[in-house]
């Protein structure tokens, strides 16, 4: 039988040990590019209708709204987006498909995002779920439907840790503007026109 020396035996221990410490300490959330996980969701909205259209004691003008969600960027201070959105270098794709936003809040999902500071937060809409639509408007008792590619935008400071986190966007700008919709061409304009906050 042959043992092994004493400085051996220390060795391979010491290897060992190096091994298991360095597994053990990976992070344990984040994406395989290494990214820590950030969970989005739209904080909750309401909007009144107009009350000359349909009475004082009407429901929400824009009972429900749904978004095709393809892609998301996160812009740091003074970063411009390509004029081309899908070329933009700070694409990460986004497809959770329709989404239905809702008045008392929606979460969309978690994602990998890289660790810094943002001052803002793009989302492209676009036809690319089942139902064939960016946006599904229904305004003051009217649906109202687009398939253009349509992006909005958060403003605000946000810092992306290593140990990652969440974030809470406030969409209320948005449904406010699609409360003036009464034209399916309305839509872009009045989602790009404005900018929810966080």
């Amino acid at each position: 039988m042959k043992f092994l020396s004493t400085k051996h035996m220390t060795l391979k221990l010491l290897t060992l040990m190096l091994a298991f410490l360095i597994f053990s300490c990976q992070p344990s959330s984040g994406t395989s590019t290494g990214n820590p996980l950030l969970r989005v969701s739209f904080a909750g909205y309401s909007i009144m209708a107009d009350s000359k259209l349909v009475g004082l004691t009407s429901p929400l003008a824009v009972s429900q709204v749904r978004f095709c969600f393809k892609r998301i960027r996160f812009k740091t201070f003074g970063e411009s987006t390509n004029s081309q959105p899908e070329l933009d270098s700070d694409n990460i794709d986004f497809q959770i498909g329709d989404v239905l936003i809702n008045s008392g809040g929606t979460m969309l999902s978690d994602i990998g995002v890289p660790v810094g500071t943002y001052t803002r937060i793009e989302f492209d809409l676009e036809d690319k779920c089942s139902s064939n639509l960016s946006v599904d408007l229904t305004n003051n008792g009217f649906q109202y439907v687009t398939d253009q590619r349509i992006t909005i935008k958060f403003s605000g400071t946000f810092e992306q840790t290593a140990e990652g986190g969440q974030i809470t966007l406030n969409p209320q700008a948005l449904l406010t503007a699609l409360g003036t919709v009464t034209q399916d061409s309305q839509i872009k304009p009045a989602l790009e026109g404005v900018s929810g906050t966080y």
